[in-house]
């Protein structure tokens, strides 16, 4: 089943072509990576995917659904989003982070059901030891399980993320992404940005890769992310071992 699918997707901002005749889709049980330079569209195809920006060409469906065309709290009941950006307003409780993954379901009355599914995330990121610690006094690489956390909550379908490893040393880059990968295993339909082709070539299914809003390449980690490609898309020129990320101790 695919759960995600976007054909021949066209975005223009600021009257220029951000995504140009994209498509793509992912499946339940599958992981998708997106890689790209900055700037290449990474972030606004998954905006577009989610239904938060509106194709100015091609389609998007989301569960055979427009997304654009979900309410807000259907949208969220169907695909959670970890954003880039993911500010802090006040010292909340890593348990209560987590259970704001569940807004879309609970409203702000949260019910046996959500506390039980927080619960299941904190549990699956490693999180029960810090659960009463506020998320201003953990680590980066803790916090960042914890948005993962939240994400995981929602216990929907599918699941997007924009670079949710950056920032963080190898180490916690390597269990925030087994925990997607954990999602997708689970049945999850995941697509995630990463600037890092050793993570996607460890964790990914497929990847797809964008340049100047197009698609370069696609496939399996290991036949699309080619020394030529690199060379091409970033500029740089690696052998095909730079490719394989070894840590000591961790296995996705």
């Amino acid at each position: 089943m695919t759960d995600l699918a976007l054909a021949d997707v066209t975005v223009f901002r600021r009257a220029r072509a951000a995504l140009s005749g994209v498509s793509l889709s992912v499946r339940a049980g599958e992981l998708v990576a997106l890689l790209g330079p900055n700037g290449a569209g990474k972030t606004t195809l998954l905006r577009t995917a989610l239904g938060l920006l509106k194709p100015d060409g091609g389609t998007v469906r989301l569960a055979g659904a427009d997304p654009a065309a979900l309410d807000a709290r259907a949208r969220a009941r169907a695909i959670a989003y970890l954003p880039q950006a993911r500010p802090l307003a006040w010292p909340i409780r890593i348990r209560d982070l987590v259970l704001l993954g569940r807004f879309a379901h609970a409203g702000g009355h949260p019910g046996p059901d959500d506390h039980a599914a927080a619960a299941r995330a904190l549990a699956a990121c490693g999180l029960d030891a810090l659960a009463d610690r506020r998320a201003t006094d953990v680590s980066g690489g803790e916090l960042a399980r914890a948005h993962i956390a939240r994400a995981l909550a929602a216990e929907t379908p599918a699941l997007a993320a924009d670079e949710p490893a950056a920032g963080l040393d190898p180490g916690h880059a390597w269990r925030v992404m087994g925990l997607l990968r954990a999602r997708a295993d689970a049945g999850g339909a995941v697509l995630v940005s990463v600037h890092d082709p050793a993570l996607a070539a460890a964790f990914a299914d497929r990847v797809v890769v964008l340049a100047g809003g197009c698609v370069t390449a696609e496939g399996r980690p290991d036949a699309a992310l080619t020394p030529d490609l690199m060379a091409r898309v970033y500029g740089v020129r690696t052998g095909p071992s730079r490719l394989a990320l070894e840590v000591t101790g961790l296995a996705p």
